[in-house]
């Protein structure tokens, strides 16, 4: 779909980055039955509120509004890695 898309053609910059956001959004959404620890700190990570983490909300949404994501991003930030090196 991203590549079909082409986000990165787009004369608005923001582009890339909300589709990268979408698709982070909705994966984290249906890997939760599979891996429900990881899934729930990528949806924090990505200030995905409880409430919007069901399967009905995965719908690619190409209209978000951009100062609210980067407010979910800004109050989901936790520091460290997702998956982190096993040494």
């Amino acid at each position: 779909m991203v590549t079909t898309l082409q986000p990165w053609a787009s004369p608005n910059p923001t582009k890339a980055i909300v589709y990268a956001y979408e698709t982070l959004r909705i994966s984290a959404i249906l890997m939760e039955p599979y891996m429900p620890i990881k899934s729930a700190e990528l949806l924090d990570r990505l200030g995905v509120v409880s409430s919007q983490r069901g399967w009905e909300q995965c719908v690619f949404n190409k209209d978000v509004n951009i100062a609210e994501l980067v407010k979910g991003l800004k109050e989901g930030k936790r520091p460290g890695h997702l998956f982190p090196l096993i040494k």
